[in-house]
């Protein structure tokens, strides 16, 4: 596991919690701008979680980031940010959106009379999920779950490849 940020107070705090759960072996800490860096610093990652005010800004990288079919999952506290999520994924060809709503109801259990507390968080964030397509392969495993039509299956595709004198070509 990588995990970057750009303020070291943030970063002190993430270590004592990462030595807490006891991961520390797992765990590669680095000082790092992913908004503005050149170079990503991965190219394979199953998943990239973002925790920023502004998670549609590192789209672009972590798409860079991710292996295909990796996932992306991101936290946004207000729906306007979510919004603006949604189109960066869309314009950088992510695929099988999926936007939730986290809430916290705490439950008074007592024998007889449990039911939910009437005090409690009405609503504490979004999180957004995606994945990266790179393949005719990768999307034939999302379609299912999508209305999406017209899309060649992978045996056409590959065929048309092959019919093109492009067999060479990594399929």
């Amino acid at each position: 596991m990588y995990t970057y940020d750009v303020d070291e107070n943030f970063m002190a705090i993430a270590r004592k919690n990462i030595e807490k759960a006891g991961i520390s072996k797992y765990v590669t800490m680095e000082k790092l701008d992913i908004k503005n860096t050149k170079k990503v610093p991965q190219t394979d990652a199953d998943m990239v979680v973002v925790d920023l005010g502004d998670p549609w800004t590192v789209v672009p990288q972590a798409r860079k980031m991710l292996k295909g079919s990796g996932y992306f999952v991101a936290i946004c506290p207000t729906m306007n940010q979510l919004e603006k999520l949604a189109s960066a994924l869309r314009e950088n060809d992510f695929f099988d959106l999926e936007f939730t709503e986290q809430i916290v109801r705490t439950i008074e259990a007592r024998e007889g009379k449990t039911r939910h507390s009437f005090r409690g968080i009405g609503h504490t964030t979004y999180v957004a999920f995606a994945r990266k397509v790179t393949t005719p392969k990768d999307l034939r495993r999302i379609i299912p779950s999508m209305e999406i039509k017209d899309v060649p299956d992978v045996e056409s595709v590959e065929e048309s490849v092959e019919d093109e004198g492009l067999s060479g070509v990594k399929k």
